[in-house]
């Protein structure tokens, strides 16, 4: 998947932007307001957007921000830890603005989003699907070094391979037992 930052005028792109919305993206743009303030701008950049291969994916920078924002504000009043999934979005620059706000890490998906995430500066990662598979575990051991991992297990089988192919050094791994609460998904 490439991606492409470029800056956008809102008010100008409304029927752009709907264009896009609905569709699974290639390209992520990050729009900023204050960036083009004149007609020859806003052309250039009509012409640019234009020719973007569809799909792909508008951001509205400020509305992101924003959004953040009032979600940490909200678990902060609630006397409550955030931990941000990053599972719909799965970009590095957004995942680095909610680990700041939120202070508490993030929750990946994947082992992969995970090595990713620590790629770029994240150390504090839940891992919420479970980990199956000697060579996935032993992945996950390098990153357990280096990182405060926690990990979700289901199983008895989970939690056995994890005894056998774990090796973290004297690094603790954090576990949580999914439980299932009666929609039969997933957990104990």
């Amino acid at each position: 998947m490439r991606r492409l930052l470029i800056s956008l005028h809102e008010i100008e792109w409304v029927t752009a932007e709907s264009r896009f919305t609905e569709m699974n993206c290639s390209i992520l743009i990050f729009i900023d307001y204050n960036q083009y303030k004149s007609d020859i701008q806003l052309s250039e950049v009509t012409m640019n957007l234009q020719s973007l291969d569809t799909p792909a994916l508008l951001i509205d920078r400020i509305k992101l921000n924003v959004n953040i924002d009032e979600m940490a504000e909200l678990c902060s009043i609630a006397r409550v830890k955030l931990r941000p999934h990053i599972k719909t979005h799965k970009i590095g620059e957004i995942a680095l603005t909610q680990n700041e706000l939120s202070g508490n890490g993030i929750a990946v998906a994947k082992l992969s989003e995970a090595e990713v995430m620590i790629d770029i500066g994240i150390s504090d990662i839940l891992i919420a699907n479970q980990i199956i598979g000697e060579k996935k575990i032993v992945r996950l051991s390098r990153l357990a070094r280096s990182s405060s991992i926690k990990l979700c297990v289901d199983s008895k089988v989970g939690i056995d391979q994890l005894e056998r192919y774990l090796n973290t050094g004297d690094k603790k791994l954090e576990l949580f037992i999914e439980i299932d609460t009666g929609m039969k998904r997933a957990g104990l």
